[in-house]
């Protein structure tokens, strides 16, 4: 054997297969590499954890001003409830009509409802403060709710009285109740300023 020659150490076959083995596992090579090590080694950048929906929410709602979580704290829920186990880059626009048309459909239904619209409206605001909070974060790219049109409004239903109507109520006012005198006051007083009923109560 010449003098430069060194001999290849013997390696047990099932060394060598267990060796094989714990390299091929990714969680092994992570942990002993570290993904910033792996990325740098590939050429990339490190994959950032995207949070569901549903993990996400408690983040967006201590950011928001107490106003906009009443406001919008219904439609959070549905959101949740609904897409709440999807990641915020899965979110479509499409998946974000129809949970606009969810709020619309379940909304209560009222003497001067309009068939769900303001639920609807203020569905879609909420979905785009939703994810306007994951753009800010970095956690997306661009506003999947952005492309969800808001309903349009209807005209208003609400008119002043006419001058008959009101002639007409004034006599009513004057002439019954268990007290007219009071009760005239009080017609009086919003006809002058407008007040809604809690003015009356303030004063």
């Amino acid at each position: 054997m010449p003098a430069d020659s060194t001999p290849l150490p013997v390696v047990d076959p099932a060394t060598l297969a267990a060796a094989v083995a714990l390299l091929s596992n990714p969680t092994f090579v992570t942990a002993l590499a570290g993904p910033a090590l792996l990325a740098t080694l590939g050429g990339g950048t490190p994959t950032r954890q995207v949070p569901t929906v549903g993990a996400h929410l408690p983040v967006v709602h201590k950011a928001a001003k107490s106003s906009t979580s009443d406001t919008y704290g219904t439609y959070w829920r549905l959101l949740v409830r609904d897409l709440g186990d999807k990641s915020q880059n899965a979110g479509r626009t499409t998946d974000l009509k129809a949970l606009a048309n969810t709020a619309r459909s379940e909304a209560v239904k009222r003497r001067n409802s309009r068939d769900g619209r303001s639920a609807e409206e203020n569905c879609v605001g909420a979905l785009r403060a939703y994810f306007r909070c994951a753009v800010d974060d970095g956690l997306i790219t661009t506003n999947p709710a952005s492309a969800v049109p808001k309903p349009k409004r209807q005209p208003s239903q609400r008119r002043a009285l006419t001058a008959e109507e009101y002639a007409e109520l004034d006599a009513v006012t004057r002439s019954g109740g268990n007290d007219p005198l009071h009760d005239t006051l009080l017609l009086r007083f919003h006809t002058e300023t407008g007040a809604r009923r809690g003015g009356a109560h303030a004063r």
